[in-house]
């Protein structure tokens, strides 16, 4: 049985290369939005004690005004600590600041009459990249069989799957932080009525985010400066 990951491993460099985006903070003038399940307070001042000018909801988009430089850590994903910077933004006719490890360049999810996952995300709000839509494999047995999919917009997508049966996904966020993408995971399997659980490890030489719901398991890793890799087991 032949291994994907070789594949996969192949493709990210070519997929990477001419890439110019900063890997881990938000530019002035960049559109971002709310991760935030439950929203995210807009501040006068960029301190959690700040006066709140409003509730940011779900979803919501902003653009940035400003890198205030000014770092705030919390701890959230069960166990890991969110380091991230108060960035200035607007949000229609409001101003005001905001922590940035509740934003992301990614759009919010909203699953309505859909099941909601990271495929039916993905395939509503990314573009196919030109010659880069499909890479198959003819399986030499039923067992072995993949296709890779590349996004315009940054991500790449591996999935090993039989008969319309998928046992392995893997997909890389460029340039991507691990809160950023673990936010975006996590808001998807809110909108779910399937509770999931979420862990953090760090042996010192590998941080990752395990969320388990059902029968799968969400593994978020870094990957270098290059961004975050997701993998998704089911069965």
């Amino acid at each position: 049985m032949k291994n994907p990951i070789v594949l996969f491993c192949c493709l990210l460099p070519f997929f990477l290369f001419g890439q110019n985006r900063s890997p881990y903070y938000h530019n002035v003038g960049e559109q971002v939005y709310v991760l935030a399940s439950n929203g995210l307070n807009m501040r006068k001042e960029p301190v959690t004690g700040a006066e709140i000018v409003t509730k940011l909801p779900y979803g919501s988009a902003l653009k940035i005004l400003k890198n205030t430089a000014k770092m705030l850590e919390l701890e959230d994903f069960g166990g890991y600590v969110i380091s991230d910077m108060w960035y200035e933004v607007s949000y229609g006719e409001k101003r005001g600041y905001v922590f940035g490890g509740y934003i992301s360049r990614f759009p919010s999810y909203f699953a309505g009459s859909d099941y909601p996952s990271l495929n039916d995300y993905l395939s509503k709000n990314f573009t196919v990249g030109s010659g880069k839509e499909w890479l198959s494999h003819e399986a030499s047995e039923p067992e072995d069989c993949y296709y890779t999919k590349y996004y315009k917009e940054g991500i790449l997508q591996t999935i090993n799957s039989c008969f319309d049966q998928i046992y392995e996904s893997r997909y890389v966020f460029e340039y991507a932080n691990l809160q950023e993408v673990t936010s975006l995971i996590t808001s998807i399997l809110n909108q779910s009525d399937v509770p999931f659980s979420t862990k953090y490890s760090d042996d010192g030489s590998l941080q990752a985010i395990v969320i388990t719901q059902d029968y799968c398991m969400y593994t978020i890793q870094v990957l270098g400066v290059a961004g975050v890799v997701v993998v998704v087991e089911c069965g």
